[in-house]
């Protein structure tokens, strides 16, 4: 979307450079400009053509530009100035027809601020705390027979987190289409139906909803590529998403969203009478033109295969050949819908990363594939899918740090543990390409090798919240202990308070709500097959941490440290145990440069001596069997190594 604004950019600077529609084309970049969050440049655009509607005398024109002033001016808060600019609109007989809309939004908004600055403040802690927070009269010697319920562990939204280090919120958006209509997405959680506003006209539609930042979301297109009827437009709210259909007032395929000064053609829709056939490894070939296709009558698909169902069913039959082309082919690993690229292709099977392909015969996939397609019961692409953890290496050959990228898939909300390196750090994320929406700097505990990027990144991203123990640098918000944050539609974060290496120490474990996959961020408390330091904790804290907390959680969990110390912490470990899950250890270190998240808390329990203090041959090396004693020995051992 960015590079179709920035390519729209260039051919109206050309046209206005030109002389070409000067004054349309200027308030339509201003717009993309406003899209951008580029509000000087907008209002310089404005401020162009509405001298350039003065100097023709055309009031109306006038109007328009102190209108579109009050739009970007609202963008920026700037509650006062936006009125002022859409009455100065209305004097000028301006005839946008979402002028009063904005004019009662405005006001609504101007009132809100009042009241915002008339009530007092609170701390983040209190106010992501409140749910568990016990008032004086629960307390009351009145209630104090009652019995209280049963503790629950509440969850906190990352995004009430970022309400307290507000955060500019991408919300993401998509279209696709088909010969008849074009279906808008708007990618926002929990759009309130009551507070969204969409206009349709016959050139252009108007999205506007509040978001939960406290700030306003718009999405306007003022000239489409073609006409659309308004009337028979719509839009659908769902829990994740908005959808908006345009009806298009002529039945054809458009090229692009949005109009332009150059001329498109609209894409002709290719005759598929010509018999076509392609190669293929089956026995037996498919004739994929004249493929038999069959019409969806089901169109209520509530999960999250709804969009390829709706998509399959209400397309034209090029674009189901390509589909099912491209999916039987590349056995379930590949979809396109363009049948100019599927007609003279051969998909190979590409499966995603860390996952292995199983072969299916033609026939059988074919079947499946139209199971799938025509079925709104089944999930078009079934994939186990792994946990999406990024290992990012720092300062390697030295201390052999990890950061982490730690990323919620179907929002692409994200958190970056541990980024003590920034310019690591952010060379190998331009490398990954990955597609994450930043949410907040994650820290495990106050070291510099932990949380050493917590300023930088503090000046790169001065609006995401620090979420960290009490003692790191910046630290904006500090989760109590068994607090669980959602980080997004998936992945649930329960902060677990492990004082010992530090005092401010806290680990994160992780769980997948869709896969059920579980991880855990330890830092320098727990190692693979081995543990921190006790720079400011005891022996008893540390078998707390380990034994009495990490050790609890399920044995599936995979670890994820915060250095690679494995090799060093083998060869200790060696000299205390001798069994099979040891050897397998050393095997895989001896062949991997890289063990963090291979092995789980199931594993560390087999192979870890700080986490078998009631095995003999632990305590046989220790001289100890109180597991306090045993805990302390064994880390005095390591330390003399």
């Amino acid at each position: 979307m960015s590079e179709d604004l920035t390519t729209k950019i260039k051919s109206l600077t050309v046209a206005i450079d030109k002389g070409e529609r000067t004054f349309p084309s200027l308030l339509e970049r201003a717009s993309i400009y406003q899209r951008q969050k580029k509000p000087e440049e907008a209002i310089a655009d404005i401020k162009r053509a509405m001298e350039i509607a003065r100097q023709r005398g055309r009031r109306e024109e006038i109007g328009k530009c102190h209108f579109k002033l009050g739009l970007v001016h609202y963008g920026q808060k700037k509650y006062a100035e936006a009125r002022k600019e859409i009455e100065t609109a209305v004097e000028h007989n301006c005839k946008e027809p979402t002028l009063e809309m904005w004019r009662t939004k405005i006001d609504y908004d101007m009132k809100r601020e009042n009241e915002d600055k008339s009530t007092p403040a609170t701390t983040a802690t209190t106010a992501a705390t409140s749910t568990t927070t016990t008032t004086a009269a629960e307390k009351s010697p009145e209630n104090a027979s009652k019995p209280e319920p049963a503790p629950t562990a509440p969850s906190t939204s990352i995004d009430a987190i970022n309400m307290h280090a507000p955060l500019k919120v991408k919300i993401r958006d998509d279209w696709y289409q088909t010969n008849d209509s074009v279906v808008i997405t708007i990618f926002a959680k929990n759009i309130k139906e009551s507070e969204l506003q969409v206009k349709f006209s016959t050139s252009g539609v108007s999205i506007t909803f509040p978001t939960g930042a406290g700030s306003e979301y718009n999405y306007n297109i003022e000239h489409l590529f073609d006409d659309i009827d308004s009337a028979e437009s719509s839009y659908r709210v769902f829990g994740t998403k908005l959808e908006v259909t345009l009806k298009k007032a002529t039945s054809q395929k458009w090229p692009t969203l949005e109009a332009s000064n150059q001329a498109a053609a609209p894409i002709a829709t290719q005759s598929s009478d010509a018999p076509l056939s392609y190669p293929t490894s089956s026995k037996k070939a498919v004739n994929w033109a004249n493929f038999k296709l069959e019409d969806d009558d089901d169109g209520e698909g509530k999960n999250e295969s709804e969009f390829f169902s709706q998509l399959y069913a209400n397309t034209d039959d090029d674009s189901r050949r390509a589909m099912m082309k491209s999916y039987v082919e590349s056995n379930g690993t590949v979809l396109t819908t363009n049948w100019d690229e599927a007609k003279a292709k051969t998909f190979e099977t590409s499966p995603p990363e860390g996952m292995e392909p199983k072969k299916w015969g033609t026939a059988q996939a074919a079947i499946i594939a139209c199971d799938f397609m025509a079925s709104t019961s089944k999930h078009l692409l079934s994939f186990c899918r792994k946990m999406h953890v990024t290992s990012i290496p720092m300062r390697w050959g030295s201390g052999n740090n990890y950061a982490y990228l730690l990323l919620d898939q179907p929002t692409k909300n994200a958190w970056l543990i541990d980024p003590a390196e920034p310019e690591e750090v952010q060379q190998f994320l331009a490398k990954s390409k990955l597609n994450y929406e930043l949410k907040a700097i994650v820290n495990t505990h106050h070291h510099y090798d932990h949380a050493g990027g917590n300023q930088a990144f503090h000046k790169l991203y001065p609006d995401l919240p620090i979420i960290a123990g009490k003692d790191s640098p910046l630290v904006t918000y500090t989760p109590s202990h068994e607090e669980i944050i959602d980080l997004g539609d998936d992945v649930s974060i329960t902060a677990l308070h492990t004082p010992c290496h530090t005092q401010d120490s806290v680990c994160y474990y992780v769980v997948d709500n869709k896969t059920n996959e579980r991880a855990v961020f330890t830092g320098d408390t727990l190692f693979i097959s081995g543990c921190g330091r006790f720079f400011e904790g005891t022996g008893e804290e540390m078998d707390k941490a380990l034994n009495g907390i990490l050790g609890k959680l399920p044995k599936d969990t995979r670890v994820y440290p915060g250095h690679e110390y494995t090799g060093s912490n083998i060869k200790f470990s060696q000299t205390i145990l001798n069994n099979d899950a040891m050897k397998k250890l050393a095997d895989f270190t001896n062949k991997n440069e890289q063990t963090t998240g291979k092995f789980t808390i199931g594993d560390e329990l087999e192979f870890n001596p700080f986490m078998r203090l009631g095995d003999p041959a632990v305590q046989k090396a220790t001289g100890a069997t109180n597991p306090v004693e045993v805990m302390s020995r064994l880390r005095e051992m390591k330390n003399s190594m």
